[in-house]
C-alpha cells in the first residue's frame, strides 16, 4: 500500500496482497482478513492526517479474487477506525494493467511464465534449500520434525 497523491484531494491507495497459508488456491485466508483489516485501522491510527483533508479513498486493486478479499478487509479497517464510510465509490477499480503488468507483456509471458526453465532456482530451492533450513530450525528448537505449510 502507498499514498500517490492527493489530487482533487483524494487519497489515492493501490492495494497489493500476498497469500497466507491455508486458504484455498487463490483465497486469501481468514487471518489474511483480519490482518488486512487491523492494519487500516493502524493506517488510521499512526497517520490520521491523511484522511482529515480528504474526502474520501480510491481504492485499486487486481482482478485476483484475493487481492479484492485484502482490499475490502483493508477498507473496512479504515471506515472501522475513522467511523465513516472513506470509500469514494461502492465499486472497487480492478487494474491489471497497474498491479499486474507483467501479464500483459507478451515478452514475459512467453520468455517467463511459459518458460519452464526459469523456475529451475525455486525447484533448487524447494527441494534442496528449504528442507535444510526446516531440519537446522528443528535441530534448534530440539523436535524431530517442523511441519511447515507451504500453503496448499
Amino acid at each position: 500500500m502507498w499514498k500517490t497523491g492527493n489530487r482533487a484531494s483524494r487519497c489515492y491507495i493501490f492495494f497489493v496482497c500476498y497469500v497466507l497459508r491455508h486458504a484455498g488456491p487463490g483465497q486469501l485466508a481468514d487471518t489474511g482478513r483480519q490482518e488486512q483489516r487491523d492494519l487500516g485501522q493502524r493506517v488510521v491510527e499512526r497517520y490520521p492526517e491523511l484522511f482529515e483533508s480528504s474526502p474520501g479513498v480510491d481504492f485499486f486493486t487486481s482482478s485476483s479474487s484475493r487481492a479484492v478479499d485484502s482490499q475490502r478487509s483493508f477498507e473496512l479497517g479504515l471506515t472501522q477506525q475513522l467511523g465513516r464510510n472513506i470509500s469514494t465509490s461502492s465499486s472497487y477499480d480492478q487494474r491489471d494493467d497497474l498491479l499486474r503488468y507483467y501479464d500483459a507483456c507478451p515478452s514475459y509471458v512467453t520468455s517467463i511464465k511459459q518458460n519452464r526453465s526459469t523456475y529451475r532456482e525455486l525447484d533448487k530451492f524447494r527441494l534442496d534449500t528449504y528442507p535444510a533450513i526446516k531440519r537446522r530450525i528443528a535441530r534448534r528448537l530440539d523436535v524431530e520434525e517442523l511441519t511447515v505449510s507451504d500453503g496448499s
